[in-house]
């Protein structure tokens, strides 16, 4: 079964070093690794046709705004969410969806493949030690 890959970060440099990885590590055809910035909209195809996601919890641009984290919880789908950094006395280890650094980006994106897409609850679990992911933007946030 061919996967469908889609990349959401807020730089498109670390979209296609992330597309290479998986082309290369993975094996996966490139016509199935689509990429997007935040900015981009996501249509409804995408969203449908889409098995794995890798996305930035956070937009760099605007580090209390989590909008990819958002997205994530929304998805009901495998996903893989990137942090570059966090607080300095949280500590995930135990939640499988959540990566910190490249050197376990490899086993991460293998378990993302063979594991369930993770549930509401996890998202809840995570937002409970880190405050700043329930953070929804206000109304008066223009586009």
């Amino acid at each position: 079964m061919k996967k469908t890959f889609v990349i959401l970060t807020g730089n498109n440099e670390l979209n296609i070093s992330i597309k290479r990885f998986l082309h290369y590590v993975f094996n996966i055809n490139k016509e199935n690794i689509f990429h997007f910035t935040f900015e981009s909209s996501l249509t409804p195809e995408i969203l449908n046709e889409s098995d794995i996601w890798i996305i930035e919890g956070f937009n760099p641009e605007e580090p209390s705004n989590p909008v990819g984290w958002r997205t994530a919880k929304k998805l009901n789908k495998k996903v893989l969410v990137i942090f570059l950094s966090q607080p300095k006395n949280l500590n995930l280890k135990e939640s499988y969806f959540f990566t910190f650094s490249l050197k376990n980006f490899k086993e991460k994106i293998e378990n993302v493949i063979k594991n369930e897409p993770p549930k509401i609850e996890d998202f809840e679990k995570i937002e409970e030690k880190w405050k700043e992911l329930k953070y929804e933007p206000g109304h008066h946030h223009h586009h």
